[in-house]
């Protein structure tokens, strides 16, 4: 070994020597480190798991929920109190809610406020977040986690500029074209005009639509041998004849046969009614592809009265009876041809078939009566099989004697309604399941005849007319409360349809030829998205006011649109733009909706910040 050689081992061991003691020195830090930060935390270490032992997804912005799994063997209590930090930094303290959650289990938890239960939580959207619990057995213990808007519902950020929301909605939102989205339903009950149609030397007006294509309603005023068609290009102030519904050649309408018409999207008419030929009478559709200028007939040799129709996405529904069977058909081709009349299997020695509806599925419904009870019939194969509910109140056992009339309103929820005529009782049933099961909704008393029900497209309150007990009058129901509303109808004995196009239109039956009247509401009834508002804890709306955005799109969805945050009055006037803080964190929930799908967001809260 030279001597090189032997200082490069001496300066190699030297390394050597203080890599290890500078080693030595990291573990002794370390260890210090770590004993302090025990000793700082002792409250917390002395109860926190050794392990991870919590874990959370699913973190819904505009809910302010996640779905955590416990993986204790203690149980996790609703209302324990927790630590929320935001990007790192303190967000808030607040307490679990919505359940407990048991060892080894998963489930979805809420967030309240500990100081101020009543202000709505809500996480921001995108932004990380650090949930800490702060007692009980999960003490100490942290998740950490990504929330996202599920559904979209508000997102972007406030400019205290020009008191401005950058927003971005996937989800409907009532009111595109009206200006705002903030618009109340007030139940129209007393405040109706009436006019008069057509010859006063008929006194009945069995049925009105209203057609999107040319905007304007059309009614049939009805008497043995002719139906006159009557149009309305001004909401029903003034009214036309159209003509005359066409009958066979030698024939003419029969009595006991009222007609019913409806309009497609498209602008198609179509009546269902039966037409005598001279020899006897046939079950007939009508159809008109240019405002009932003209009219094509299909007739069927079957001595039945076709009651209804009803439009499908892909088909065309029509029933109708001959008080001793049922009958069903359909049209896939806009109604220019129809397939054969088929029996619906009541069962029974008599039936009827009063109305038919499709929801957005296909499943068709059909109400009436099976041997003097009533009878819900679905077909979910276009009428190749039925099945059948008999409804009834599971607490008296009493159910109607007929169904009469049913409606699908949004998000495919049903209503059907039928009566009992020894009880003198009127049964609005529900079904929220594609009726499979129905639940009891309303028990009216009172011998009412309720001959119509129908959606309102705008609003998507669900109204009935009818008759008053006794020959009192025609009378309105609506859906919440169904409370009656029939002292206004001057003169009208019945109402037998409806129509909307923000005005609300009844037509019915005077007691004399001289009253052949229409009913007409006042006021227009719209209404959209209402939310509540708060401006960090501070509520910056109450019963007095309704929260709403200001809205310039061409469709429902906000996309990347620019909106105004405004309070308003609860008849959306007086409308007064947000004065915008930097800095604030406004919490927007959404209290109703009653466009398209937007209603699955009723509830929800969104957190935005204006930067």
């Amino acid at each position: 070994m030279n001597e090189t050689q032997g200082k490069g081992i001496s300066a190699v061991v030297g390394v050597i020597m203080l890599v290890a003691v500078g080693m030595t020195l990291v573990v002794i830090i370390g260890t210090f480190f770590i004993s302090f930060a025990s000793t700082s935390a002792s409250d917390l270490s002395k109860s926190a798991p050794k392990s991870q032992v919590l874990s959370a997804s699913q973190c819904i912005s505009t809910s302010g929920e996640l779905r955590l799994t416990n993986s204790l063997t203690e149980s996790i209590a609703d209302g324990t109190k927790v630590e929320i930090k935001e990007e790192n930094e303190h967000y808030a303290f607040v307490r679990t809610t919505l359940q407990s959650l048991s060892a080894g289990s998963s489930g979805t938890i809420g967030f309240e406020f500990a100081e101020d239960t009543s202000r709505p939580f809500a996480f921001r959207d995108g932004k990380d977040y650090t949930i800490t619990f702060s007692e009980g057995p999960a003490r100490g213990q942290s998740v950490t986690l990504n929330c996202v808007a599920d559904p979209d519902f508000i997102k972007g950020s406030l400019d205290p500029s020009r008191d401005i929301l950058g927003v971005r909605a996937t989800e409907d939102l009532e009111g595109s074209g009206l200006g705002l989205s903030c618009y109340t339903y007030d139940i129209v009950g007393d405040s109706w005009d009436k006019a008069t149609v057509g010859n006063t030397s008929k006194f009945s007006l069995f049925t009105i639509d209203y057609d999107p294509v040319v905007d304007a309603y059309f009614v049939i005023e009805g008497d043995t041998g002719t139906d006159i068609v009557y149009n309305s290009s001004d909401d029903g102030t003034t009214w036309n004849s159209v003509g005359a519904l066409p009958v066979p050649d030698g024939g003419s309408i029969p009595s006991g046969s009222e007609p019913s018409l409806r309009v497609d999207d498209s602008g198609r008419m179509f009546v269902v009614r039966r037409t005598f030929d001279g020899v006897s009478n046939n079950a007939t559709i009508w159809r008109s592809t240019d405002q009932g200028q003209n009219w094509d007939l299909i007739t069927f040799d079957t001595d039945a009265r076709l009651r209804s129709i009803a439009f499908g996405d892909t088909l065309m529904h029509v029933v109708g009876d001959d008080l001793t069977s049922s009958y069903y058909t359909n049209s896939s081709d806009n109604g220019a041809t129809w397939n054969d009349l088929a029996t619906i299997p009541f069962g029974g020695a008599s039936s009827k078939a009063h109305e038919v509806a499709v929801d957005s599925e296909g499943n068709v419904f059909v109400v009436g009566q099976n041997n003097s009870v009533g009878v819900i019939a679905k077909s979910s194969d276009n009428g190749g099989s039925w099945s059948f509910t008999l409804p009834k109140n599971t607490t008296s056992g009493i159910g109607p004697s007929e169904m009469q009339v049913i409606a699908i309103a949004r998000d495919d929820v049903l209503y059907a309604i039928g009566r009992n005529t020894s009880s003198t009782t009127t049964f609005v049933f529900k079904s929220t399941d594609n009726g499979a099961t129905w639940s009891l909704d309303a028990e009216i008393s009172g011998a009412f005849n309720l001959l119509q029900v129908r959606v309102h497209p705008q609003t998507g309150a669900v109204i009935a007319v009818g008759e008053a007990p006794f020959g009192a009058g025609g009378v309105v129901f609506y859906n919440g409360t169904w409370q009656g509303h029939e002292s206004t109808f001057e003169n009208i004995v019945i109402l037998y349809d409806l129509a909307f196009n923000g005005k609300i239109i009844a037509v019915g039956e005077g007691p004399t030829a001289a009253d052949t009247t229409w009913e007409k509401a006042e006021d227009t009834i719209v209404a959209g998205d209402t939310f509540t508002i708060y401006a960090g804890s501070t509520a910056l709306t109450d019963a007095d006011t309704l929260g709403c955005i200001s809205e310039d799109v061409s469709s429902n969805a906000l996309a990347a649109a620019e909106v105004e945050l405004l309070t308003c009055e609860t008849d959306a006037t007086g409308c007064t733009t947000i004065d915008v803080i930097r800095g604030v964190l406004y919490t927007i929930c959404l209290d109703d909706s009653v466009g398209g799908t937007a209603s699955i967001l009723e509830g929800v809260c969104a957190a935005v910040k204006a930067s």
